[in-house]
């Protein structure tokens, strides 16, 4: 509320009333007025600091003001006739602002609204020998691949190659648990760190079996490949050999994938001339037993196996027509339906990276050597596309940055998200004075 300004405050005139002897008035007499005050009424009738409870101020100050602003909720959209001036209010017009400073906002945005925030994809590294796995674990992205390459970085913008100790030899798979990186590949090779970037060689007990994959569970390290035999180990550096992943036709064969979630570990055992690919499945990393293929999956095109938002989902291609496929299990893989999931569908289709990140669920849907496109949901409905990655196939994420494998894996691919900002959505473009209630 603004005071009535005048040039002179307290001066009065008195002037005789007519018609009544010795009885004057006393007549403000208040000279020039510089400035006139908020008018007194049954709109505004309350204190500056009755009104400043409210953030108002000003004309804005009134009885009316105030009660919209009491009632009004946290995410509540209103337009103005003119610019307000209301940290409690933020203008709808897509700029990014503070989960810390919004922080009742962020919370209704995020699960709302920022379905709508651009995700810029940038190809940040080159890689000089192609990428096969990826992970984000203390503080550091770790990328391996071909020829004992081997990359870390602690933002997924700059990148630093390590010596890995494999020399020429492929690194095909890296694994973290227990405060300790393991990465596994070509001619039995094994070595561990406990930074991502000092690394050192140790002794695999099946000899130079060609190992193509490793997972942490269950407090202990399980690595396989080439044969049906695993080799664990709780730290990483002294390793058991002989774990029996299944013997007897047709699962005597190479272990191509090995996840863990909900407590079990799966295995993908791969295809050979005779043998198609096929499932087991073990509680503690020691015990296997086979478990069922879901129906209608090409066993010989199976392309990624994880546990995520309390199911396991198997990506791989359909029997009929080529087309993509995603299956479910909420039992463990004791048995298998096929997802409804938009993305399940088209010809060709390969969903290759599957993941739930910062409350995301993240995919690439793209067919056979093309482009993949960054598909992303909250709700597993409504599904969004951002982009396109060459032909992408693993993914690693921390804080709003994510790390895709790409180009045949010839590239990191880099894409990001504000960890610590979110967009407040555009409103109507015929409405420059819409308002989000973002209350701190």
């Amino acid at each position: 509320m603004k005071d009535r300004i005048v040039e002179f405050p307290n001066r009065h005139k008195i002037i005789p009333v007519p018609g009544q002897a010795d009885t004057v008035d006393l007549v403000p007499a208040p000279g020039v007025v510089a400035e006139e005050g908020t008018r007194m009424n049954k709109a505004n009738l309350f204190t500056d600091e009755t009104a400043a409870l409210y953030g108002l101020e000003g004309e804005a100050a009134t009885v009316n003001n105030a009660l919209a602003e009491s009632v009004a909720k946290v995410g509540d959209i209103r337009t103005f006739g003119r610019e307000l001036n209301d940290p409690k209010w933020i203008p709808c017009n897509g700029q990014w602002v503070s989960r810390a400073q919004y922080p009742l906002l962020s919370d209704i945005i995020s699960s709302t609204y920022l379905k709508n925030t651009p995700l810029d994809i940038i190809n940040e590294f080159g890689a000089s020998g192609g990428m096969q796995a990826i992970i984000h674990a203390k503080g550091l992205f770790v990328g391996v691949g071909n020829s004992g390459v081997l990359v870390t970085s602690p933002d997924g913008r700059n990148w630093t190659e390590r010596t890995s100790g494999f020399g020429s030899s492929q690194i095909t798979d890296i694994a973290f648990g227990n405060d300790v990186f393991v990465i596994v590949g070509a001619d039995g090779k094994i070595a561990s760190s406990t930074n991502g970037t000092t690394w050192t060689m140790r002794t695999n007990p099946l000899g130079n079996t060609h190992m193509y994959t490793i997972a942490f569970g269950a407090g202990r390290f399980i690595a396989a490949g080439g044969t049906f035999y695993g080799i664990t180990s709780t730290d990483g550096i002294t390793w058991e050999g002989d774990v029996n992943i299944v013997t007897g036709s047709p699962y005597s064969r190479r272990i191509d994938k090995i996840s863990f979630g909900n407590g079990v570990f799966i295995a993908v055992h791969g295809p050979s001339t005779s043998n198609p690919r096929a499932l087991t499945r073990s509680f503690n990393g020691i015990d296997w037993a086979v478990i069922p293929m879901p129906d209608m999956v090409d066993r010989n095109n199976i392309y990624s196996l994880i546990y995520v938002r309390s199911r396991w989902y198997l990506t791989g291609r359909h029997l009929t027509g080529g087309n993509g496929g995603i299956w479910e299990s909420i039992n463990n893989g004791t048995s298998w339906v096929k997802s409804t999931m938009p993305i399940n569908e088209g010809a060709n289709v390969q969903v290759r990276v599957l993941g739930d990140y910062d409350g995301m669920f993240v995919a690439t849907r793209g067919g056979s050597g093309s482009n993949s496109m960054f598909v992303y949901s909250y709700d597993l409905v409504e599904w969004l596309t951002q982009g396109t990655l060459p032909n992408a196939w693993a993914a690693a994420f921390n804080a709003g940055t994510w790390i895709f494998i790409a180009g045949g894996g010839s590239a990191l691919y880099s894409l990001f998200r504000p960890a610590d900002m979110f967009v407040v959505p555009s409103y109507n473009q015929d409405l420059p004075y819409a308002y989000i209630k973002g209350a701190r």
